[in-house]
């Protein structure tokens, strides 16, 4: 199959995110694992933003002038996004600001009694549960265009761990920034799905 000739906008996506122990997402079709929780972001500015550099480069100088590159260190991909505050808590269903403080707690944390911080589990427990040492969501960004003969394409990171902020303004909005450790195969970077 030929690239597609149909360009992307923000008005085509979609951002889901999830949490269930090991990853989310199923890496070979993007659909949701079975158990798995998940939020769908909704009044997002359509900034999202990822940062894969994959493996760090060093750079080997003789005497100031470059002789040699050797790779490094694996990096983390990155992910960010920015959405508009509309609630800050609910103890019936997941709200963003749950999921985005939820990410800065440690998992042993207690005394919180919103849906994600008694429903949620993060994705670094082990397939026993439990036992997670950060909390951490899986993401999908899809993006779906009708005049596109694949329709749908989807970008997945199983394995990702957060901070958030939010700004007061007109309209106030909560960012979301996110470290990606496994895409989904065992690598940091993304997982891409046609």
């Amino acid at each position: 199959m030929a690239e597609s000739l149909v360009v992307k906008s923000r008005l085509m996506g979609k951002i889901t995110l999830a949490a269930l122990k090991e990853g989310a997402f199923d890496t070979s079709s993007g659909a949701l694992e079975a158990g798995a929780e998940s939020y769908e972001v909704k009044f997002e500015e359509g900034d999202l933003n990822i940062s894969a550099v994959g493996r760090g480069k060093n750079i080997i100088l003789d005497r100031g002038d470059i002789s040699s590159v050797l790779p490094g260190d694996e990096e983390p991909a990155t992910i960010q996004f920015t959405a508009y505050l509309r609630d800050f808590t609910d103890s019936a269903a997941a709200t963003l600001n749950d999921i985005a403080l939820w990410l800065t707690r440690d998992p042993w944390t207690t005394g919180y009694s919103d849906y994600v911080s008694t429903n949620w589990e993060s994705v670094y427990a082990s397939s026993a549960g439990s036992d997670a040492l950060i909390n951490g969501i899986s993401i999908k960004f899809e993006i779906t265009n009708p005049g596109d003969s694949g329709d749908a394409h989807i970008l997945i990171a199983n394995k990702c761990f957060g901070s958030m902020s939010i700004s007061e303004g007109d309209p106030d909005t909560i960012t979301i920034s996110l470290t990606c450790t496994d895409g989904g195969k065992g690598k940091p970077s993304p997982v891409p799905i046609s």
